[in-house]
């Protein structure tokens, strides 16, 4: 009994571990994690980390990082009495960070009752960490840091924090804090003071809104830093890492690309760079910067590939291929700088470059490498090309993280009769197109790529300038301009989408399959130089009672949605997935593994969320809850019809639980000019047919779609957590009263040990009475009387000791269970209540189905005459018509003449309802135009009162 005991009450702690009850939230609960702290740990170490926010986390027992030399085990707490086993303590754990993990950032989940929650960033670095203490609100109770050591705090709101640090004349000091880079909500600053209370410095947003101060101390003594959020936010989701360090630092390298597969001369740019010089004037708001040249050996087979980033890689970053160097030396390792994968061989930029005339010259294809100088500065370049040659032109700024906005000028370069110089406009190119990742993930870019057909041989010029004209003369704002020859290709991003309304809002979320329950991850195509072709998307690596059908971005489509299916069966499971996008560039077979991104956190609706790039895509499978119903869209074949028709799929609904009123289901994911119409099932009704109108614009090619079902459900929240809270409630309740019962018992065997006790100590005074009234004829037997009577006295005290002992323990044992009985009671009220019946408004997806959209509702073939037409005479030109989707009405068969051709008349023939064939008449003049002629052949079929065609070349040769 007591090992049963045990058993369910660790269970319960786990499942009622992070217990939220608002749970009619219009989606089933999914863990999802917002913040943990601290947000790192040392190599080599063991971390007590507690997770600070979140939702859904009931039962939270397992840490899941993207290394696997980052473990954790939760924390646990002694039984509070010996029948009951170690508690775990609620959302603490101690994490072991093995000696071999490379610094960096990864990401950190958390398993528990609702599968594994949303990716948060965690840190790895090589010094020693220390954590906010509290109360450090003030200059006077600044907490003291030491120099070379991470600090790990949190904002708490209306306040700021303080610590001071000990320094000495002439160190050069970095402060670097981390807060958004690793996905924290705080807009942090900084601000040092001395000893006087002299500030000597602040900052704000120098990483992205990360700040850094960089001090040369100016006298030994302590020094004061205060950080706090810039609008005096606070709390859990609100912290920080910084440490006062002399280590080197990276601002930026150049160049920022490398010749994949070479060895690369690059250099690097920044501070307390061992063995570096001064940067020729350089400095970054107003402190210089050193240089250090270095050579790095550029990956040869990773070009289409990006490694999990060690660093902040926002959504718009997503489609840059490259991977990440750090600089180490005895003095420290640097933070990790992003060097890119080059299209082309390298250049960098020979200044002076800001003139028409100072441009500098290259040939292409290259990849030009420079920085924008003091506002509205351009730079120039020049170069030779020929007629009909292709090139992509792409700048790459904005999308290493910089605050800049840059614009490209191509010029065609010409001259007159006279010699002199003609300027001509080819293109102004700005901004890459709209975002194509919906709210979830924004795509957007104000960086640029142009499609540049030489028109003709000659001299061109580009301008490249930014035009964010920021006021200072900032060397980290550089660029890359790519001229490269077109290779079309793709990446892409997947993303799991939070069940909201027509993915109108979005949040931080992670697939959890409930048996027979469906999950959404959006797949996102980057195109590459103007590919436009379909590229096939499925899920790879998915456990045993999970399907995923295949999903298709088709022309002209950016994203496509898969929907993750688990059957009745789908056994419990977690782990890490694949997404798998496959096309065919140039008759060659691709492949393409989609790179995960991830929602940091929730916006008001209709309002684009902050996203990055994660470093893993993972899911959980659990077979402890059913979804409330599964919807099957299609038959499994592709539903097919032409424009202008109207396609009909079948839809059907099966139900596992109680559906509450009527259910609306609405087709997304469609192409342009295809109009859906709402299909709206009953309480009774389980099957129907979502209807789709192609309108005579709509896109040819196959389509994926999905179905979104908005309805009611009664849903409850974690049964088998309110049976455990029960059966631990009434088991501590035996155990409370069997443990009443004992002190009661004990309680008694006191009293009685008490009075045998009292009556020989009555006994040991008659006997001294005795001894001292008896003659000495009897003085001896008073004596053996006495002594008899003390060593009773004795034994009855040592059994009174051992009764009021165990008394005392009894009662102390039946007090800690009669205090963990109402504990108990409030947490079976609680999950009993949680667990009860509530209607929830759900968005519920369905299985996906392809669609394919045809030209017309016809198929033609059309042959050739068999031998070549004489002049004068006359051919047969043989035509079959196929009617598609019911159509059966006449269809009308032309030819079309290439110009030039004289002397040669096709006339045009009906192919009439219920026939097939028909054969057009080629007549050749005397005078026609003899050879070899290119013929459209034109099927025009009329329908829903479009006139639809589909064409087919064929050869007729006219000869003498």
């Amino acid at each position: 009994m007591q090992h049963a005991l045990r058993r369910s009450f660790v269970v319960l702690m786990f499942l009622v571990g992070a217990f939220v009850a608002d749970v009619a939230r219009g989606q089933l609960p999914v863990a999802q994690l917002f913040a943990l702290a601290p947000a790192g740990g040392q190599q080599g170490t063991a971390v007590d980390v507690t997770i600070s926010s979140g939702t859904d986390l009931d039962g939270a027992k397992v840490l899941y990082f993207s290394h696997p030399g980052i473990t954790a085990a939760v924390k646990m707490a002694p039984p509070k009495l010996p029948q009951l086993a170690p508690e775990p303590l609620v959302n603490q754990f101690t994490v072991t960070i093995a000696a071999d993990v490379p610094p960096g950032v990864y990401d950190v989940r958390t398993v528990g009752t609702f599968g594994i929650s949303n990716p948060r960033s965690f840190v790895v670095g090589m010094l020693p960490e220390a954590k906010e203490q509290g109360g450090n609100n003030s200059r006077e109770k600044a907490q003291p840091i030491e120099l070379n050591t991470v600090l790990n705090g949190t904002a708490d709101g209306n306040t700021s924090d303080w610590y001071k640090f000990a320094a000495k004349a002439g160190q050069r000091l970095i402060i670097d804090c981390w807060a958004e880079r690793i996905d924290s909500r705080i807009d942090a600053t900084l601000e040092l003071y001395d000893a006087a209370g002299r500030q000597l410095s602040r900052s704000r947003d120098f990483n992205r809104r990360d700040p850094l101060i960089d001090v040369s101390v100016p006298a030994d003594g302590e020094y004061f830093l205060k950080v706090f959020d810039f609008v005096y936010a606070g709390g859990g989701e609100y912290f920080y890492r910084f440490a006062v360090s002399s280590g080197p630092y990276v601002d930026y390298i150049l160049p920022p690309a490398g010749v994949p597969g070479a060895k690369g001369n690059f250099t690097l740019y920044g501070r307390n760079l061992p063995g570096g010089v001064p940067a020729d004037g350089l400095s970054v708001e107003g402190r210089p910067l050193e240089k250090l040249a270095v050579q790095i050996d550029v990956p040869a087979d990773k070009t289409v590939e990006r490694s999990p980033p060690s660093t902040l890689a926002a959504s718009e970053e997503t489609e840059l291929d490259g991977f990440e160097y750090r600089f180490a030396s005895p003095q420290g390792t640097a933070n990790s700088c992003f060097i890119g994968y080059a299209t082309a061989p390298v250049l960098t930029e020979q200044e002076p470059n800001d003139e028409q005339a100072q441009a500098n010259v290259v040939t292409l294809p290259c990849e030009f490498v420079g920085q924008f100088g003091p506002r509205g500065n351009p730079d120039w370049l020049r170069f030779e090309a020929k007629a009909n040659e292709v090139y992509w032109v792409e700048v790459v700024s904005e999308r290493l993280g910089l605050p800049t906005d840059p614009a490209v000028l191509i010029q065609r370069i010409t001259k007159n009769d006279k010699g002199e110089e003609q300027v001509a406009d080819i293109t102004d190119l700005d901004d890459l197109a709209a975002n194509n990742g919906g709210l979830a993930f924004n795509t957007s870019s104000v960086d640029g790529a142009f499609r540049f057909a030489v028109p003709a041989d000659g001299a061109y010029r580009i301008m490249v300038r930014d035009l964010a004209l920021n006021p200072r003369n900032d060397p980290r704002r550089i660029y890359r301009l790519s001229i490269h020859r077109e290779q079309p290709d793709f990446r892409l991003a997947a993303i799991p989408i939070y069940p909201a309304n027509n993915k109108l809002e979005a949040r931080p979320w992670s697939p959890l399959l409930r048996r027979g329950g469906t999950e959404r991850i959006d797949v996102i195509a980057f195109r590459r130089d103007g590919f436009a072709g379909d590229i096939r998307v499925t899920a790879e690596g998915l456990p045993a009672g999970v399907t995923c059908t295949p999903a298709i971005i088709g022309p002209g489509q950016f994203i496509t949605t898969l929907t993750l299916t688990a059957n009745d069966q789908a056994a419990d499971w977690t782990g890490p997935i694949q997404i798998v996008g496959r096309a065919k560039i140039a008759a060659v077979d691709v492949a393409r593994t989609a790179r995960p991104g991830t929602v940091l956190h929730a916006k008001p609706q209709n309002t684009p969320a902050h996203a990055r790039l994660a470093r893993s895509l993972v899911m959980a499978v659990t077979s402890a809850d059913t979804a409330p119903l599964s919807i099957e869209l299609g038959d499994g074949k592709i539903a097919e019809m032409s424009r202008a028709g109207k396609l009909e799929i079948p839809v059907k609904v099966i139900r596992r639980g109680q559906i509450k009123g009527n259910m609306i289901l609405t087709a997304l994911n469609l192409p342009p000019n295809v109009q859906p119409q709402p299909l709206t099932l009953d309480e009774k009704t389980n099957e129907g047919k979502i209807a789709l109108q192609i309108n005579p614009q709509a896109p040819l090619g196959e389509f994926t779609i999905y179905l979104q079902a908005q309805l009611t459900a009664s849903c409850r929240r974690d049964v088998p957590a309110a049976e455990a809270a029960a059966k631990a409630k009434a088991e501590i309740e035996k155990l409370a009263a069997d443990l009443a019962a004992a002190s009661q018992a004990a309680e008694t065997a006191k009293q009685a040990a008490l009075k045998v006790a009292a009556d020989a100590d009555a006994a040991v005074k008659a006997a001294q009475a005795a001894k001292q009234q008896a003659t000495a004829d009897n003085q001896a037997a008073a004596e053996k009387a006495l002594a008899e009577a003390e060593a009773k006295l004795k034994t009855a005290n040592e059994a009174k000791a051992v009764a009021e002992k165990a008394a005392a323990d009894a009662a102390a044992l039946a007090k800690t269970a009669a205090e963990l009985k109402p504990v108990a009671d409030k947490r079976a009220a609680d999950l009993a209540n949680a667990a009860a019946p509530k209607d929830v408004a759900l968005f519920w997806p369905s299985t996906t189905t392809a669609i394919k959209i045809t030209a017309a509702p016809i198929t033609m073939t059309a042959t050739a005459p068999a031998a070549a037409i004489k002049l004068g005479a006359q051919g047969e030109l043989p035509v079959t018509v196929a009617r598609l989707y019911g159509f059966a009405d006449a269809v009308q068969v032309q030819a079309v003449l290439p110009g030039g051709v004289q002397g040669v008349t096709i006339a045009p023939a009906p192919v009439p309802a219920g026939q097939a064939d028909v054969k057009l008449i080629v007549q050749a003049a005397a005078n026609a135009t003899v050879g070899s002629h290119a013929i459209t052949i034109k099927a025009i079929a009329p329908f829903n009162g479009q006139q639809l065609t589909v064409e087919q070349p064929v050869t007729v040769v006219i000869e003498k």
